[in-house]
Formats: C-alpha cells, sequence, structure tokens
C-alpha cells in the first residue's frame, strides 16, 4: 500500500513530528482507495517485489539464527530485527504485501472501496507475494547456500518449515492474528512517519516481536514452507537438522497447504478486524456517521478533500457516484513521496 502523502492543513509541510492517530487513519484511508484502484499488472508487479523482499529477509533471518549460541530468546529477537529488513524494503522501496493490504479494508468499512475491488486486490497481491517469497529458496537451493555451514543453513530451514507443520489448525490461526496485528501496527506507524529513518526504525521493533513470539505471517511461511519442501530430500539438510523420519513426512504440499489457509484466515482477522475496523471505529467513524447524517457523504479526507465513496447496501457497497467504476475515478496526484507497501 502506497504511503499516500496527504497534507494536513495548519501543519508546516517541513515538520517532522509525527502525524496523529487521525490523521494516520485518514492517510491509511486514502492509500486503501488508491491500492485497490491501481491497474492489475501493476498490482502484480508491486506483489513480486513484495514477496521477494520479505523471502530475502525471511532467509536471512534463517540465517541469523543458525547455531546460534545465544539461547532460544535473545536467537528469535536477533532474527526478528534481521527480519524487520523486508518490511523496512517495502514501506521504503515500494511493494505491495497480502498482510499489510489488510489494512484496505479501512476504506471498505467506510464505504470508498467496493468488496470486488478490495477482493481483486487481495488475490493479485498473494499471487505475486507467492511466487516472489518461494523464488528465493529456489535461488538459494540452485545456487547451493543452504549447505552453508556444513548444512547447518539448510538444517535450520528444515527445522523451521517442520516446526510450522507440526501446529494444528486453530493454532496457525491464533499465530495468525498476532502475526498480522504486528505487521499492521509496524505499518500504521509507518504512515504516522515522515522520514525514511523514521519508517525504517518503525517496521524494527514490530517485526522482531513476530519473530520473537513466533507468530505467523502467510508470506513468509510461504518462504519458509518452500525452503522445507525443497530440502526433505536432501541428505545434508536432514542430517543437520536432526529431524526423525515422522517429522519429515509431515513436510508435504497437503500440509503446507493447509498452514497456508489458516494462517491466511489468521492474518485477515488481526490485521483487517483488530487493526482496520478498530481505527476506523476509532478515529473514522464518528466523522463518517456525522457526515451521512448530515446527507453530506464520508468524511473529508486530512487535507480538507471530498473522498470518493460508495453508495448502497448491496455487498459490493454499491457503485461509486454516477455509476462509473472505481478506476474511472481521476488519478491522485504525484508526490515526491512515492514509498510503498
Amino acid at each position: 500500500m502506497e504511503v499516500s502523502p496527504v497534507p494536513v492543513p495548519g501543519r508546516d509541510p517541513r515538520s517532522l513530528d509525527a502525524y496523529t492517530p487521525t490523521e494516520v487513519a485518514q492517510r491509511v484511508r486514502t492509500a486503501g482507495v488508491e491500492d485497490a484502484r491501481r491497474g492489475v499488472v501493476q498490482t502484480l508487479a508491486l506483489g513480486l517485489i513484495g514477496g521477494s523482499m520479505l523471502g530475502l529477509a525471511a532467509a536471512a533471518s534463517t540465517a541469523a539464527m543458525t547455531e546460534s549460541p545465544a539461547g532460544y530468546g535473545l536467537t528469535r529477537v536477533v532474527g526478528g530485527l534481521v527480519f524487520g529488513l523486508g518490511l523496512a524494503l517495502v514501506m521504503t522501496g515500494g511493494g505491495e504485501l497480502f498482510t499489510s493490504n489488510n489494512l484496505i479494508s479501512m476504506a471498505w468499512v467506510s464505504r470508498q472501496v467496493r468488496t470486488s475491488e478490495l477482493a481483486l486486490n487481495w488475490v493479485v497481491v498473494y499471487i505475486g507475494n507467492a511466487i516472489g517469497t518461494a523464488s528465493i529458496p529456489v535461488l538459494l537451493h540452485i545456487g547451493g547456500a543452504y549447505g552453508g555451514g556444513d548444512d547447518a543453513f539448510g538444517g535450520r530451514a528444515l527445522v523451521t518449515a517442520a516446526a510450522k507443520l507440526g501446529r494444528g489448525f486453530e493454532q496457525e490461526i491464533a499465530l495468525g492474528i498476532i502475526g498480522n496485528t504486528l505487521v499492521c501496527m509496524a505499518v500504521w506507524l509507518c504512515f504516522g512517519a515522515r522520514s525514511t529513518t523514521d519508517r525504517i526504525l518503525a517496521c524494527i521493533l514490530p517485526m522482531a516481536a513476530l519473530v520473537a513470539l513466533n507468530a505467523d505471517h502467510v508470506v513468509a511461511n510461504l518462504h519458509y514452507l518452500t525452503a522445507g519442501l525443497l530440502l526433505r530430500t536432501d541428505p545434508g539438510a536432514v542430517a543437520a537438522s536432526g529431524l526423525d523420519a515422522e517429522a519429515l513426512e509431515q513436510i508435504s504440499v497437503m500440509a503446507a497447504l493447509g498452514n497456508l489457509g489458516a494462517v491466511t484466515i489468521g492474518n485477515v482477522i488481526g490485521g483487517s478486524v483488530l487493526v482496520a475496523a478498530v481505527y476506523w471505529f476509532v478515529y473514522l467513524r464518528p466523522a463518517d456517521k456525522a457526515a451521512r447524517a448530515a446527507g453530506e457523504g464520508p468524511a473529508a479526507n486530512a487535507d480538507g478533500s471530498a473522498v470518493q465513496a460508495t453508495t448502497g447496501d448491496g455487498p459490493d457497497h454499491g457503485s461509486p457516484p454516477d455509476g462509473a467504476s472505481g478506476r474511472d475515478q481521476p488519478a491522485a496526484p504525484d508526490s515526491d513521496d512515492d514509498s510503498s507497501r
């Protein structure tokens, strides 16, 4: 989701002060509308970028935790700090993640994005993320990187995949809720930031907490499970992992699909409900409700401009005004701030 540069009346644009929570909510909603109406090809490309960036971070995190003498807790914190690289790259360099795009739900509940637009964005970004993140372990396997440390790197990757597939369906949903709550809170902080440095720092601690708590992120899991499927027949990685035959049998395509389904459900609940819907209720619903009661449509954005809302009571929240499609709406003006998520 692009970090929309919404100006705030009365604020010096050169100010380094963070945006207020209400202003952040307005910026997230505006970015959600823009993302939902972006072209499919562009969205897919940004999904590929986002997935590959997160895949690189997941691989680096695995390497950082390999044969660590620091103990369980500190090892996972170190791995989490490295994993924060992925979201930092997406938020500063540009990219889309299915998990962070769950925040588009804020525009949906404001009736500014149709259900069909929301669903299309999620599906296209999910596909792009899957291809991008799964390509990283394939490249590492071809390049022989998993043989590093006398196969310890590959062994660690295999252990990670086995651990994720050894959990129950309800466990994965719960850990998925925690995981994407943290991811979306990191993105929320990025929308409140003024500089690239602020955004990078905003990504680090929430992502470190995600790994430290052993929570789940579906795009990261696509990476870890792909690595596990590639390495389950690699003698060196199997020996280094110390996994028995029963644990190795759990690493299968069907088990991976079940894991991804559960984590996806949890991620959607965490991002769309616990972050997007709750913050909409607290910061945007009162103004939206008052504007609709006055027959004025949704409340204005932070810059005082009118928002493009959809109307109606159907499952797609109706259509934009005058029957125009969402993609016929005028594009937002270009800005120097072009970082994305």
